[in-house]
C-alpha cells in the first residue's frame, strides 16, 4: 500500500478531486461516503490479468473549520493535527535553516488534508492523478520511504513536484517551499482605512506605469494604527549585526571584525548568525545569504535617515557608502543622528515592494524572468527587512516570512 499526505492553503476541494478522478479513470464510478469528518473517494482499477486483483484508490479530505493563515487555538480536528505536525517538526533534531523555517511557516498556513492511498501500489494513472493534483494545491506532501514517489529513506517531506524538501534525519533536497494564501482566508476582515485603500492605489498605479503585473485580490498591508515598528535601539543593534555579517561574506578577516565588535559593542547577533559568523570556511551559498543582507541594511539606513532614498529594486544598493555610514563614526554620533522615518512612509515602502514581490515569485512559478526589470534578490531583501521593521507576525530576524 502506498499512502501520500497532501496538505494545502486551499479548501473546498471536492469538485477539484472529483474533476481528478474523472479524467483519469473515466471508465470508473467512484464512490463517495463521510466517515467522521472525513470525505472519501474510492475508485477500483481492474488488474492487468483476468485472475489479478483489482487495484484501488482511496482519496481522504478534510479541512480546518475556520480556514486561516495562521494556526490558532481551535480545536478542530484539522487544527489540532496540524498543530501536532508543527511541533514535531520544530523538535526535529536539526539545524533551523532556511528549508526548516519555511516548511514551519507552510505547515502555520495550512488548511486541509488530502490522504492518497494506493492500494497495493500507483498505477499510472493514479500517479498522473497524484501528481495533478499535487501541483493545482501547490501542496506540501508528507511521505514514508520506499513509496514509488519517494525521495528518501526516512519519513520525509516533498514539495508539490514530488521534489525533497527535509527528511527526519535532517537531509534537504532541490524542493521549493511555495507559500501562496488566499486574502480571503485572512483572519483580519476589518474594513481598511482610507489611507490602505489610498496606498493601494498609488502602489498599483506606480506598477502599471512599470509594465508589473498586478494582483487586485491581495490583501491590504497593515495601518499605522495597527502596525508597530522596532524601536530606534533595536534597528541601530540590526544595522551593526548586518553590516558585521555582511562584511564577513566579503572575506574581512575575522580579526578586524572582532575587534570592532568589541569596540562597538555589538551584541544583538541571532543563534543562526553566531553559527555562520563562526564558521572556518564559508560555502558560496554561505557568502551569498550574508553580502545579499546589503540589501537589508540599505532599508535599515533609509529608515534610520542615512540613505536619502529607496530607489528602484533593479540596481544593487551603494555598498560602500553603507559600510561608511556605520564604520567612519563613532556609534555614539550615529546613535545621535540616527531619526526614525515617519511610520506613513515605511508602510508606503513596504506595500510596494509586497506588490513586487508576489509579481516576482508569481514570474518564477511561471519560469519567465520578472516585468520591470526588477531584481527578485533585491526585492526579497527589501521586503524581509521591512516585514521585520513593521514587526510583521510578531516575527524576531531569523524568522521572518515573506508571504505574497
Amino acid at each position: 500500500m502506498e499512502n501520500y499526505t497532501l496538505y494545502s492553503h486551499d479548501v473546498d476541494l471536492d469538485d477539484t478531486i472529483l474533476l481528478a478522478l474523472k479524467k483519469h479513470f473515466p471508465k470508473s464510478t467512484p464512490s463517495f461516503r463521510e466517515v467522521e469528518g472525513s470525505r472519501q473517494w474510492v475508485v477500483s482499477v481492474k488488474g492487468g490479468g483476468f485472475f489479478s486483483k483489482p487495484r484501488t484508490l482511496t482519496i481522504k479530505y478534510r479541512q480546518r473549520q475556520t480556514p486561516s493563515y495562521r494556526l490558532n487555538n481551535d480545536d478542530c480536528p484539522v487544527s489540532i493535527q496540524l498543530r501536532g505536525l508543527y511541533n514535531f517538526t520544530e523538535a526535529l533534531p536539526m539545524p533551523q535553516n532556511d528549508v526548516k523555517r519555511l516548511l514551519l511557516k507552510k505547515i502555520e498556513t495550512v488548511n486541509s488534508e488530502t490522504v492518497f492511498i494506493a492500494d497495493p501500489m500507483l498505477t499510472a494513472e493514479m500517479q498522473a492523478a497524484l501528481s495533478e493534483l499535487a501541483q493545482s494545491l501547490g501542496a506540501l506532501i508528507f511521505a514514508p520511504p520506499q513509496l514509488t514517489l519517494s525521495r528518501s529513506s526516512d519519513l520525509h517531506f516533498m514539495d508539490s513536484s514530488f521534489r525533497l524538501l527535509m527528511d527526519l534525519g535532517g537531509n534537504t533536497g532541490d524542493g521549493k517551499v511555495e507559500i501562496k494564501i488566499a486574502s480571503k482566508y485572512y483572519d483580519d476582515l476589518t474594513p481598511p482605512t482610507w489611507l490602505q485603500q489610498d496606498r493601494k492605489a498609488r502602489t498599483e498605479a506606480f506598477l502599471r506605469l512599470k509594465g508589473i503585473p498586478i494582483n487586485p485580490h491581495l490583501p491590504m498591508t497593515e495601518d499605522s494604527s495597527t502596525s508597530l515598528l522596532r524601536d530606534k535601539q533595536t534597528i541601530i543593534e540590526r544595522v551593526y549585526c548586518l553590516t558585521i555579517l555582511a562584511a564577513r561574506g566579503e572575506g574581512v578577516p575575522l580579526e578586524r571584525l572582532d575587534t570592532f565588535i568589541r569596540d562597538y559593542a555589538i551584541e544583538g547577533f541571532t543563534e543562526e548568525e553566531k553559527k555562520l559568523y563562526a564558521k572556518v570556511e564559508l560555502s558560496d551559498k554561505d557568502k551569498a545569504i550574508m553580502t545579499w543582507r546589503y540589501e537589508s541594511l540599505n532599508v535599515l539606513q533609509w529608515a534610520l535617515g542615512f540613505v536619502d532614498t529607496l530607489t528602484y529594486p533593479s540596481e544593487i544598493c551603494d555598498v560602500p557608502a553603507l559600510v561608511g555610514n556605520v564604520i567612519d563614526q563613532p556609534r555614539a554620533d550615529l546613535e545621535q543622528k540616527a531619526v526614525v522615518r515617519d511610520e506613513e512612509e515605511i508602510l508606503d515602502e513596504l506595500d510596494k515592494i509586497y506588490r513586487m514581490h508576489w509579481a516576482c515569485v508569481e514570474a518564477r512559478l511561471q519560469q519567465q524572468e520578472p516585468a520591470g526589470d526588477l531584481n527578485p534578490s533585491i526585492v526579497y531583501e527589501r521586503h524581509y527587512a521591512l516585514n521585520w521593521l513593521t514587526t510583521y507576525l510578531d516575527q524576531e530576524w531569523d524568522d521572518v516570512s515573506t508571504d505574497t
